[in-house]
């Protein structure tokens, strides 16, 4: 995510202080990617309601993008964003098993800030956690939420059937 901004400000400082900015651009440190890095990405998106834009990242193209149900297609968009994975969405598995049908994301059973939740509570539902609460909720941000839009929500743990870690993501493992 930083790189390509650390790579411009470091070109940019060799270029404008005549080649003494080579120890400016050797300074810059790429962060590496977290969990808080990843929600605050999210959060950017509350209140915002154009499906087809989250579609069209996760589909990889704007051809026929579905307009409703795109819970899944938000955190993919996200995903993708923020991780860099070259997941697209796929009928039947959405994006949480690759091609050898295997688990992209290790399925856990106390989910941390930044992890997958899925719900099957009569509907298929796919958040991101933001935060398990001392009441025992546990706080999301969804897309296609209330009202069709991404939102912020407090529920309780029981509502989630599964969670996905996204530890894989911050050591830099990006399963295909």
């Amino acid at each position: 995510m930083w790189g390509a901004a650390a790579s411009a400000l470091g070109l940019f400082a060799f270029l404008s202080l005549g080649g003494g900015g080579q120890r400016l651009a050797a300074s810059l440190r790429v962060l590496p990617p977290s969990r808080s890095g990843f929600i605050r990405l999210l959060h950017g998106e509350v209140g915002k309601d154009d499906g087809t834009v989250y579609w069209a990242e996760a589909l990889d193209r704007m051809v026929d993008v579905p307009k409703k149900d795109w819970c899944g297609a938000f955190v993919l968009w996200g995903l993708r964003k923020y991780f860099r994975v070259p997941w697209t969405w796929e009928s039947g598995k959405a994006f949480f098993y690759g091609p050898d049908g295997r688990l992209r994301l290790p399925q856990v059973t106390s989910p941390q800030p930044g992890d997958v939740g899925y719900a099957d509570n009569g509907f298929n539902h796919i958040g991101v956690i933001e935060s398990v609460n001392a009441d025992g909720t546990i706080t999301s941000i969804d897309g296609n939420s209330w009202q069709g839009k991404v939102k912020r929500n407090v529920r309780p743990a029981s509502f989630w059937a599964a969670f996905y870690s996204v530890a894989p993501l911050l050591r830099g493992e990006v399963p295909a």
